[in-house]
């Protein structure tokens, strides 16, 4: 499953790899494409390959965002496993059979780019890698349990399991990474990592400074919420 916001310039190298390469992988697959309220042709670039491939696009009215993406995709889903894929295609098909088979053991398998095994190509520049840590480090001070690398753009997921939390989750932009994986965690599921290796692809509508500082604000918010929540469940 594909979220996608504008792009039409980097899905037909990806959509091209994975009807080639899927079918090596995986018996029974298909792709859907969230076309988040894309204005550059996204949904009818990806209508041309669902006319003789297993490929389908679910179309939002909207721009709302990454995590209202895929709560929609996830409802639209028709296979007991779901994989979330970033649109550039960052890690090799085969990974993606090895975080796939990953959920035999586990609800939610996470990619992840800063645990050992895992390589990116080119290497993150020093102040990337510094700025991911402090996010991180941010993030669970504010009481969420994450893993080491909620932002990397692949998982694998139980949909009988994990679905009904994805559905639950309430922030539609990248916050809903930490989100799910803090409530998959809390609600004592499975949650395990997978190292991956990692290619760097130009062209991503992702603003490090304005989304990063979204996404805290956004998790703080949540925080907030739940903090008077149960502050009110134990008034007398």
């Amino acid at each position: 499953m594909i979220p996608a916001f504008n792009e039409a310039h980097r899905l037909p190298t990806t959509l091209d790899r994975l009807l080639v390469e899927l079918p090596t992988v995986f018996d029974d697959w298909e792709v859907v494409v969230v076309d988040d309220g894309s204005v550059d042709g996204t949904g009818a670039l990806v209508e041309s390959y669902a006319a003789s491939a297993t490929v389908r696009v679910v179309t939002m009215e909207a721009n709302e965002g990454k995590g209202a993406a895929l709560r929609t995709g996830v409802a639209h889903a028709g296979r007991p496993l779901v994989l979330f894929l970033d649109a550039d295609l960052p890690v090799a098909v085969a990974q993606l059979g090895e975080l796939v088979e990953g959920t035999a053991r586990a609800d939610l398998v996470v990619g992840s780019r800063r645990i050992a095994g895992a390589s990116s190509d080119p290497p993150q520049p020093f102040v990337r890698r510094l700025g991911g840590a402090g996010f991180i480090r941010l993030v669970r001070s504010m009481g969420y349990d994450i893993t080491s690398d909620p932002q990397c753009g692949v998982k694998a997921m139980r949909r009988e399991s994990v679905g009904p939390i994805v559905a639950d989750t309430s922030t539609d932009g990248f916050a809903f990474d930490a989100e799910l994986i803090d409530r998959c965690r809390r609600g004592g599921l499975t949650v395990t990592e997978r190292p991956v290796a990692w290619r760097h692809v130009e062209g991503s509508t992702l603003r490090p400074f304005r989304d990063v500082a979204a996404t805290l604000r956004e998790l703080w918010r949540l925080r907030r919420q739940a903090t008077v929540a149960a502050g009110a469940a134990v008034a007398p």
